[in-house]
């Protein structure tokens, strides 16, 4: 038995999330106790202050491992990217959050990226229901039976592309999402039965932030609410239509400065209920990581750089540290004011009274036509791009 105790250990983080989600299903509690993370997490894992090595601490990768946090799971690897981050493990709160939002008496289960293959073992064992599980890196998805055996649990890994699902056990009462999309896969929906549950982290080049719970119908679309949970890392597919690299700007567009009074960091992921809005609202908007310099010395000021979906638009919005009042300088570049855009943005949402994600919901609809609601579906609407409208198949 290992010094560490991991049983204790998982009961202890089973009481944490079970206090930490209102209402919890207490199957999920059971399972989050019995199910040890520890075995599905590499010995090399990384949190918000950098790596934790096994080999080097390990107390203190005990400690991560059952702690209510994310963790960083593997990296890209390739020059130039070798801090990019390809898969993780989710805060075990925001999971047992998400699994609460299904039926678990209904099966069988589609899981959209495999991960470290915790998540599919805490739905298999909590339902008994077949789970089936797409990863599209085959090293991870070879890590991940291994781990799944070791548990002495057996979901089925498919390594294959998430984005297509997988058709062959098709359809599905639910079809969970563990990675974040902008646009929902029309696969998805296909292989979902009428009266299925699609549980879907929404992201935008914005913020990811919500997770849409969907409802199939009987003529093929799927709309429902969002829940205010936390941000998933991207889908990575091998299919075309994901591009997420931001569009060169425009460094011979025209220029005009000026000063705002909103604070630039008001509409950040900080601020997740505002950030959320802006990427529903300002389709293919994006900031771009600030410059940090020193003016004087003992100063910090940095800037904001906000571009729409072209490149054609954009616009710098200075800032010093622990100034939170206006005027902050704006150099508008382009024929758009995009910082006047969020401006607008930011004063609509705060006159609604800013509502967070549970008051939107997403349609699909059966042509693949998508489209983000506030209040009510038939209430204000937002169309996603890159929704690919199709005939739906027999």
């Amino acid at each position: 038995m290992s010094v560490y105790d991991p049983l204790e250990r998982a009961a202890r983080l089973a009481d944490t999330v079970a206090a930490s989600v209102p209402g919890l299903d207490p199957r999920w509690r059971e399972v989050i106790a019995t199910v040890r993370r520890d075995l599905f997490l590499p010995d090399r894992v990384w949190t918000d202050t950098g790596p934790v090595d096994r080999s080097t601490d390990e107390r203190a990768w005990w400690d991560a491992a059952y702690d209510d946090i994310a963790l960083i799971t593997a990296m890209d690897g390739a020059p130039g990217r070798e801090d990019w981050p390809t898969s993780s493990a989710s805060q075990p709160s925001v999971v047992a959050a998400m699994l609460d939002l299904l039926d678990p008496t209904a099966g069988p289960f589609l899981e959209i990226g495999t991960g470290t293959g915790w998540n599919a073992c805490l739905l298999r064992a909590a339902t008994g229901h077949e789970v089936i599980s797409v990863e599209i890196d085959p090293d991870l998805a070879r890590a991940a039976r291994a781990e799944c055996e070791r548990a002495g649990i057996r979901p089925h890994i498919v390594t294959g592309d998430g984005i297509l699902g997988h058709p062959v056990r098709a359809p599905y009462a639910a079809v969970v999402a563990t990675c974040s999309v902008h646009v929902v896969p029309p696969a998805w929906v296909e292989q979902t039965r009428p009266g299925g549950t699609l549980l879907v982290p929404w992201t935008s080049p914005w913020v990811s932030y919500g997770i849409a719970r969907l409802t199939r119908d009987d003529d093929g679309g799927a709309t429902g609410p969002f829940a205010a949970l936390g941000s998933f890392m991207p889908l990575r597919a091998a299919a075309a239509g994901y591009d997420d690299d931001p569009p060169p700007v425009d460094h011979d567009a025209p220029t005009r400065e000026r000063v705002s009074d909103l604070v630039p960091w008001a509409a950040q992921p900080e601020e997740p209920e505002a950030a959320f809005v802006v990427g529903v609202t300002l389709p293919g908007y994006r900031f771009l990581t600030a410059r940090a310099r020193d003016p004087q010395p003992g100063e910090w000021c940095c800037t904001l750089r906000v571009i729409d979906a072209t490149g054609a638009n954009w616009a710098d919005i200075d800032h010093t540290r622990d100034r939170d009042e206006g005027p902050f300088p704006v150099t508008v570049h382009g024929e758009r004011d995009v910082w006047a855009d969020i401006e607008h943005t930011y004063d609509r949402w705060t006159v609604q009274g800013r509502p967070g994600p549970e008051r939107f919901g997403l349609c699909v609809e059966p042509d693949g036509g998508q489209h983000v609601w506030l209040d009510d579906p038939s209430g204000p609407t937002w169309p996603l791009p890159n929704a690919v409208r199709h005939s739906m198949t027999p």
